[in-house]
């Protein structure tokens, strides 16, 4: 018996060990980025980010400026652009329809066109995946009753609404800050079919 003690130890210790290494190969790593965008001081907050969830890469932060020749090299050539030159008020938008996504820059700061950020993205396709928290990632394609929103208490709903058979739903993410970011899903069927970030007032 006082044989078997230190043999039973020692499987005790090699299966922790290797119990500890597996849990730490199944960490998931943060996406890495393709293009290096800039920061912009005063803009939105970079939590929020989409990336590409195939290859865990192409990260695109909110609050950062980049440029179309960037975006271009990220999601293919832009269909469609669109641009306010207003200094205070204005901004730009570019659409890239084969992957789904289009991206909503704001001007501010009093710079002008001279220096805009990533403000809001739409998603009608599911190439692309968007970031709120480390525990809240959603995309098209997603089943809604997975999400399960309501177990994270900075994302509040303020408004459903039903058109067919489509349902839009409406949150306020971290809703008691003075301008929280503005979140939207629509779903058909329990599947995700739109998604909406914006993280401006609104």
């Amino acid at each position: 018996m006082k044989q078997l003690i230190p043999i039973l130890f020692a499987g005790l210790v090699i299966g922790c060990t290797n119990t500890s290494k597996s849990e730490n190969n199944n960490i998931k790593q943060p996406p890495t980025a393709s293009v290096t965008g800039k920061h912009v001081k005063g803009s939105t907050s970079s939590s929020a980010y989409i990336y590409n969830h195939a290859t865990n890469s192409d990260v695109i932060y909110f609050g950062y400026e980049y440029s179309k020749e960037q975006l271009d090299s990220v999601y293919g050539e832009c269909t469609r652009f669109l641009e306010d030159a207003d200094p205070c008020y204005g901004g730009a938008a570019y659409y890239y329809e084969e992957k789904g996504v289009h991206l909503i820059f704001e001007y501010g700061n009093f710079n002008g066109p001279n220096e805009k950020w990533v403000c809001a993205v739409d998603m009608t396709k599911g190439y692309y995946t968007l970031h709120i928290s480390d525990s809240l990632e959603v995309k098209v394609g997603d089943n809604i009753n997975d999400l399960n929103l309501s177990h994270h208490k900075y994302v509040q709903e303020f408004e459903r609404k039903q058109r067919n058979d489509t349902t839009r739903l409406h949150h306020r993410v971290f809703p008691y800050c003075d301008c929280p970011p503005f979140f939207v899903i629509e779903y058909k069927n329990d599947t995700i079919t739109y998604v909406r970030y914006d993280d401006i007032c609104v």
